[in-house]
């Protein structure tokens, strides 16, 4: 039998929690309170954070929980995010060898998974005996309790009030999102197996890949590609069986994000090329209209000018119509420009060398874009240096 991970009352993150008011002597720690969360919203999602007394010793508790517990539980090979060793380049790079593509998204990940879901994944890792005497709660209990949310019936968030949640915005989140999700992601991968499908997943994004719609004989592709059948992986039938597996946890598909195509895919900035061709790889490359904003800054900085008029050209927005608390000098509104440029220089060079980097080890970078990639890393260092 597996040896099971055990909360110790000992490290101070944890024996902290009995000096907050939603611990109790008898029953251990509450759930949270929504007086100690504060709710907000970026884009069209719905993100939570911790506030009030108790935020501090509610975040130490949970950074502890992520790196003692959380980020050592085994997640499947297809998952690849939240995770230090996998990056989104691990989520798009075991595709590139294919042809045909799918990618499909989950409705509301995060807060779609149920409290019954997230006990029995961690009940399978996770001891379930009381942590002490002074504790008398399990660990699997108290990293729940810490990780999820009851939203009021007024809440924001409509499609979840009066629901208990897993939030998007808590550190314990992603991690306990993977270790929920490692169930889904074996049987998703043992099915696309079976039909000789490729699938990696990043949080809420599936991507599935195949070659062929022949067999993997690759005969019909000596006399030319042969595409005129839809493969199975474009099928209604195969989105109808992902989503049987996904409403196993209770997840369903978000239909209008789903993409399918040939031969390439875009995805989040990104371009998978792939190949119908028998023993060849297909490549990776960055979107144009992501290297024309790194072009654009580049081309900008070059331009002898102040940073405020730098700062507008880069960003579209004029900084000397700021609102600041007291009205700056303008020398300060200079000295704030010439920072927020410098940080999207440093930015976009540690970019590009990460995937410098990576192509290094797995040769997934299309040959122009590889030369594109080395000339804009060679100018940005050079205007950094510049500025410094």
């Amino acid at each position: 039998m597996k040896k099971k991970h055990l909360i110790t009352e000992s490290p101070k993150a944890i024996s902290d929690l009995r000096d907050c008011s939603f611990y109790t002597q008898e029953g251990g720690v509450s759930p949270l309170s929504f007086s100690n969360i504060k709710e907000g919203k970026c884009k069209n999602k719905h993100i939570y954070y911790t506030t009030g007394n108790s935020k501090e010793t509610i975040d130490k508790a949970q950074k502890y929980i992520n790196e003692h517990i959380l980020n050592i539980i085994p997640t499947n090979r297809s998952s690849t995010a939240y995770q230090k060793e996998k990056s989104y380049l691990d989520f798009l790079e075991p595709h590139i060898s294919n042809y045909f593509f799918l990618r499909l998204d989950i409705r509301n990940f995060f807060h779609s998974i149920s409290i019954d879901s997230i006990r029995e994944a961690l009940k399978s890792h996770i001891s379930d005996e009381k942590i002490s005497e002074n504790f008398p709660q399990s660990s699997v209990e108290l990293i729940i309790n810490l990780s999820t949310i009851e939203l009021p019936e007024d809440a924001v968030n409509k499609e979840f009030a009066g629901r208990r949640i897993l939030p998007i915005g808590f550190k314990t989140s992603p991690a306990i999102s993977n270790i929920v999700f490692r169930k889904i992601d074996i049987i998703i991968e043992d099915f696309c197996a079976k039909h000789s499908i490729t699938y990696t997943r990043y949080a809420d994004d599936m991507l599935f890949s195949f070659k062929t719609p022949k067999d993997h004989t690759f005969k019909p592709l000596i006399f030319g590609p042969i595409h005129k059948k839809t493969p199975y992986i474009h099928s209604e039938s195969f989105k109808s069986q992902i989503g049987f597996i996904l409403n196993l946890e209770g997840l369903k598909l978000n239909n209008p994000k789903t993409i399918s195509s040939k031969r390439s895919i875009s995805i989040n900035g990104y371009i998978i090329n792939g190949t119908d061709q028998p023993y060849t790889k297909g490549y990776l490359r960055v979107s144009e209209k992501k290297t024309k904003i790194i072009s654009k800054l580049i081309f900008e900085c070059k331009k002898e000018k102040s940073n405020i008029n730098t700062y507008r050209a880069i960003f579209g927005r004029n900084p000397l119509k700021f609102r600041f608390k007291y009205k700056p000098k303008i020398e300060y509104i200079e000295n704030y420009c010439k920072i927020s440029i410098d940080n999207k220089i440093g930015g976009y060079y540690s970019y590009l060398a990460s995937l410098m980097k990576y192509d290094q080890t797995h040769n997934c970078l299309d040959s122009k874009f590889r030369i594109k990639c080395n000339k804009y890393c060679s100018e940005l260092a050079k205007l950094l240096n510049a500025r410094l």
